[in-house]
Order: structure tokens, then sequence, then C-alpha cells
């Protein structure tokens, strides 16, 4: 006899306090030693309660992977001006905390992650594949405006973006490994971001921070 599937209630309390509860745990302590059972006791319900919303921890950590990419998502309509859409990137590269404090985990743990669970790797690399395009057809914007350097052949746009997203997305667990804090990794991203703005470039930069401080 087929079961009738779970329907997911994404906007149910109880669910929400789940993914809560697991996501303070894992950032706390990390994924590997969380059970369904302590994030259960953790929640105030039983394990059985957890199990009716998310079948394994599994299920509860690709929730959370979902909720992470949907932060972290590139608009699919950015500012027309080009100049507000270097200063969004700068802003989402570079002054923001990298990682989001509130999924640090999942930067601290990826690979590993990824290697164990075929679906959430297929779902990383469906996400990666949308951001890169989108950031990638922003960059060719901002190279038409003379903002950002031309690429040189044969190293592509999507190329630039793919090293900045490695840059970005392995810098927290670099740092640590060095014994650095934390906002060390919005360095590394400046570092790179940086290299790639023409003269105009950090002029609208400039330009934009002081202005954003008159208004302030």
């Amino acid at each position: 006899m087929t079961m009738p599937a779970r329907v997911p209630r994404r906007a149910a309390p109880r669910r929400a306090a789940i993914l809560e509860t697991a996501r303070r745990l894992f950032t706390e302590q990390g994924i590997g030693p969380v059970t369904t059972n302590l994030i259960a006791q953790q929640a105030g319900i039983s394990p059985g309660n957890l199990y009716y919303w998310f079948g394994s921890k599994a299920e509860i950590v690709r929730a959370l992977f979902d909720d992470w990419t949907a932060r972290m998502s590139i608009p699919e309509e950015l500012p027309s001006d080009p100049v507000d859409q270097l200063r969004w990137l700068w802003r989402r590269l570079v002054e923001l905390p990298q990682p989001d404090p509130d999924y640090a985990f999942f930067l601290r743990d990826l690979f590993p992650l990824l290697h164990a669970d075929p679906l959430l790797a297929t779902t990383y690399r469906s996400n990666h594949a949308v951001r890169r395009d989108r950031l990638a057809a922003t960059m060719d914007g901002l190279v038409a405006a003379g903002l950002v350097q031309a690429p040189t052949p044969p190293t592509t746009t999507r190329e630039l973006v793919d090293l900045v997203w490695l840059v970005t997305e392995t810098a927290q667990p670099f740092a640590a490994a060095l014994g650095e804090d934390r906002a060390q990794a919005n360095h590394y991203a400046r570092t790179v971001a940086e290299a790639l703005l023409t003269d105009e470039g950090r002029d609208a930069l400039e330009l934009a921070a002081r202005r954003t401080g008159s208004e302030q």
C-alpha cells in the first residue's frame, strides 16, 4: 500500500520552530554531532512529532539549506543604473558579514555535506548555476559601463564569478584553520573584488560611500 505523501506546511509554527532549533544547534555544535533526538528535545517535542515534519536529519539540513539559499539569492531585477548595481554587489560581497552568521555552519561543513548527500549536492549545483549566470550577466554590464575590468581571454566573466564564489565560500574554513577571526573572510572577498575594479569603479564606490555618509 502506498503511503500518502507528506504535505509540506512551510508556514506552520511547529515546523519553523524545529528548523530554528536545528539551526541554533548546528551553529553551536556543528551538524555532525547533533541528532534528531536532541533537536526534538531542545524544541520541546517528541521525536515522533519531529518525524511528522521531517523524515530524517538530512531533510532538516536540506530545508535549512533552502532557507539559506533564499537569503543569498540574486534578485532577478537589480537597479538599472550600473553604479547602483556595483554598490549592491560591493555591499553583498564585502560589507555584509561573510558568511551569513545564521548559516555559517554550512560553509564550515559544506564539502563533506555535499559528498554525503547527493540530493543536497544537486540542489547546490542548481542554485550555483542560477546565481552564477545572474552575477555573470551583471558583471558583463559593469564591464560595458567601464566599472569592472574585462577578463583577459581565454578567461570568461563566468570564470571570474566562480573565482569570487570560491573565495567567499571557502574563506571561513580557511580563516578558521589559520586561527584567524571570521571577519577575515570579508578581507579575502574584498581583495579579490577590488582587483577587478577599474579606476572608474573605485571612484564610483568612493563617491557612493561619501554620499551615504553625508546623508547619515
